[in-house]
């Protein structure tokens, strides 16, 4: 695997180069000050907790761990270890989104600790949904811990000598993620933070961070996307490390299998420098209804259901060997956002509008077979058999959209 990083270059350009993971094995001797104080938001996180361990075995003596929550049972042991390592980890409760409540730690800070000499902000939540159920209070909840917590941390500080100033952005402003307007727009914001601080000549680091294995929000969430994998907790350490010894505004960090990514992904702009010639896009999309003509009467159904196969894979991050075409689409791990995907996958493919709830209409991959065959793509008609439906074709389009609603409260929940 490889990990993408997308860097600044001169004034204002940014260059894309890939490195391999190798490429970030090297030791460092990085040591952070021991009369230095060290601030870390979502402290209590399960990241902000790793990094505070990472900063105290590299020799930081004062943190503090800024939260809007109590510690759990968990983090109060981790705290209690740093603690009795020799280091002093300090709590201290307060939102980043409000001005005079960054101003309060900041002031705790200057009264009782050494001076502040630098600032991991790595405060955020998620709240998934496709964008017509994204309201402003849900653009807000997401976007404030990110963006107002960067901005008031941003001008409380200016006149702070600071050695660093890390936003721990996504990869998700970088490439996209459906159902995650509202994740991708705060952290754009972030890194455009970066390039203005950096402007101003302040100090600044944005990374777009993949999903990081076993901690953190994001890694509850499945990896859908084909060929991307995800950062081992170990591994982003040793990166974050190096990358604080380079020269950077914004890099993107993210394990990228390139021959199944592009696959699927090449048609993309972004991609262009990362193409390969050897790497094509798939015909089972914009050529399919072509080859489709091609195939004796007889075949076309199969030749079909292949497709809907490796689509339904592509969605999922499966094998198409591993498609069963009778299971449920919900029962392989499909959930309202991803047969989103399947359905503008499909459209693309077919040249031709489909319902937004098709994957509940036809909910296994030969009920979709079916419909698609009879009232899509006309194929052998008087001997395919009538699309099998589930119940929710009695259902009003407000029951559908309530069935919709019901599957992102279910992703929601289980981001928490």
């Amino acid at each position: 695997e490889q990990s993408l990083r997308s860097r600044e270059q001169g004034a204002g350009s940014r260059e894309s180069q890939v490195f391999s993971t190798e490429d970030f094995s090297t030791a460092s001797s990085l040591k952070f000050r021991e009369d230095g104080t060290y601030l870390i938001t979502g402290g209590l996180g399960d990241l902000g907790l790793l990094v505070a361990q990472w900063m105290v075995e590299k020799g930081a003596k004062q943190l503090v761990l800024a939260s809007r929550g109590d510690p759990s049972p968990t983090a109060k042991e981790t705290i209690t270890q740093l603690n009795n390592s020799g280091a002093t980890v300090r709590v201290m409760s307060g939102d980043v989104s409000q001005p005079a409540q960054v101003a309060a730690i900041l002031q705790d800070i200057e009264t009782a600790l050494p001076p502040l000499k630098g600032i991991i902000h790595a405060a955020g939540v998620l709240d998934d949904g496709v964008l017509k159920q994204l309201t402003w209070e849900r653009f807000a909840k997401v976007m404030n811990p990110k963006v107002k917590g960067a901005w008031n941390l941003h001008t409380l500080t200016q006149d702070y000598s600071l050695d660093f100033f890390i936003l721990f952005s996504s990869a998700a402003s970088l490439l996209g993620s459906p159902g995650q307007a509202n994740h991708v727009t705060a952290n754009t914001f972030l890194d455009t933070l970066a390039h203005y601080r950096r402007s101003q000549g302040l100090p600044a680091l944005s990374i777009n961070w993949g999903v990081w294995s076993e901690i953190g929000a994001a890694a509850k969430r499945q990896v859908n996307r084909l060929g991307v994998g995800a950062i081992a907790p170990n591994q982003g350490i040793q990166i974050l490390e190096q990358l604080m010894s380079e020269s950077l505004t914004q890099v993107g960090i993210i394990p990228i299998n390139w021959a199944k990514f592009l696959a699927v992904d090449n048609y993309l702009p972004f991609f262009a420098n990362f193409r390969q010639k050897t790497v094509r896009k798939s015909d089972n999309s914009s050529n399919f209804l072509q080859q489709l003509q091609n195939i004796p009467p007889e075949e076309k159904r199969n030749y079909l259901r292949d497709h809907i196969r490796l689509e339904i894979s592509q969605v999922l991050g499966f094998n198409p060997s591993d498609i069963n075409m009778a299971t449920g689409f919900f029962d392989l791990g499909m959930d309202s956002l991803t047969s989103m995907e399947l359905k503008n996958r499909l459209q693309n493919g077919f040249g031709c509008t489909l319902p937004s709830t098709v994957a509940f209409d036809y909910p296994t991959g030969e009920a979709l077979v079916n419909y698609l065959a009879t009232e899509v793509l006309k194929i052998n008609q008087e001997t395919v058999p009538s699309p099998e439906k589930d119940n929710t074709e009695k259902l009003s389009q407000n029951d559908i959209a309530d069935l919709l609603a019901q599957e992102l409260l279910e992703i929601k929940g289980g981001d928490q």
